[in-house]
């Protein structure tokens, strides 16, 4: 990809057959969302502009999700249609906080998940606020939709009688008519708060990886498997990496596609990082590369 000065926000499509990124065009000096086969062989360029645009991901095997400015658009590039959505006329969206300026729609782009303060589910079609979920922090909403969006996994926060600056973290399950039940009991388990940095579902759905910290242990991250049906963590396996930086966060886990393994990528104050495979079914983890980041899993070329 030498026509590119540089190369952003890649992501590999759900059915992982394509890679899509952003790069800034030596020729044109046009930011370009460009899609490429599972060889690296560019295909076509999906969208194009003067200004840059941030690349959220994919919603589906054929829709891409821009946002550029405040404005959200879903990029069909095999259709060549394009609409845009404005989240500044979503009911009680934070248009002011950076911070919580984040939308995750559903594969089906009926509903959408975002922050202000608690965690949002609209229905698109009716602009109805179906369910809140509890949030005590600021940050963009911690949010995984299944590919069918048939359901959302949430990150929300516990109210607790302990006073504590770090309110425990859980997961949701966020049904699509609002319905929504706590998954993890991690306060429980830990006996204190767990922040939460990333999740992603396994590949069939029945599984969801995460990535985070106990609060008051800045120098141990833990990645763990949860069981979608029994609540019950399946394993879980502390990444210990003693030196002079400690520990930032951990990115979304990577599932293979057999849902055995999945990457992640342990990040440090310092600026350096690690990536992992961790063997869910085996209970562990190794390192593979240094200062690389996970992507995604591909079919062969």
């Amino acid at each position: 990809m030498e026509e590119y000065i540089t190369i952003w926000d890649a992501h590999v499509s759900p059915d992982r057959k394509t890679l899509a990124f952003t790069g800034l065009n030596r020729a044109t000096s046009k930011w370009e969302l460009v899609l490429a086969d599972t060889a690296g062989k560019r295909q076509i360029v999906a969208w194009s502009d003067d200004e840059r645009f941030y690349f959220q991901g994919w919603l589906n095997n054929h829709q891409l999700v821009v946002r550029q400015s405040s404005v959200y658009i879903i990029v069909d590039p095999y259709q060549n249609l394009q609409e845009k959505l404005n989240p500044a006329e979503f009911p009680d969206f934070d248009t002011y906080n950076e911070r919580q300026f984040f939308v995750a729609f559903d594969p089906l782009l009926e509903k959408a998940i975002y922050k202000y303060g608690d965690s949002i589910l609209l229905d698109l079609n009716t602009m109805k606020i179906l369910a809140r979920i509890q949030d005590g922090y600021d940050r963009i909403p911690i949010v995984a939709w299944l590919p069918s969006g048939e359901r959302a996994a949430v990150v929300g926060t516990l109210n607790i009688k302990e006073k504590s600056f770090f309110p425990p973290d859980e997961i949701f399950i966020v049904e699509r008519d609002g319905q929504v039940e706590q998954l993890t009991h991690l306060y429980e388990i830990f006996g204190r708060g767990f922040e939460i940095d990333h999740l992603s579902w396994s590949p069939d759905g029945t599984k969801i990886a995460f990535g985070g910290s106990i609060s008051d242990r800045s120098d141990e991250s833990i990645v763990t498997v949860v069981d979608v049906l029994s609540g019950k963590m399946l394993n879980y396996c502390a990444l210990n990496i003693f030196g002079d930086n400690s520990s930032l966060h951990i990115s979304a886990p990577v599932w293979s596609p057999d849902g055995k393994q999945f990457l992640v990528e342990h990040l440090y104050q310092g600026g350096s990082s690690v990536l992992w495979v961790v063997d869910a079914n085996e209970n562990v983890a190794f390192i593979i590369a240094e200062n690389q980041s996970p992507i995604g899993w591909t079919t062969a070329p």
